[in-house]
């Protein structure tokens, strides 16, 4: 998986967060254009280590099912 880190999302766009977190380490969230939010639009508490958009995330996800590993 190939996690954006260099840039943010476009504002209020819903993607995969990879999170410092060890209980939930990937969440849906999006950024507000000032601070990282979860999916119900709470404060992201711990960083954000990188991102995805969620169209890649699933890709990804299905490519790993049929037994292939990017």
């Amino acid at each position: 998986m190939n996690w954006i880190t260099d840039k943010l999302p476009d504002s209020e766009m819903t993607v995969l967060m990879r999170l410092d977190d060890e209980e939930y380490p990937i969440w849906p969230g999006f950024h507000d254009g000032e601070n990282w939010c979860n999916a119900d639009a709470s404060l992201v508490t711990v960083p954000v280590k990188g991102w995805m958009e969620l169209e890649d995330a699933a890709i990804a996800l299905d490519t790993m099912a049929n037994g292939v590993f990017l």
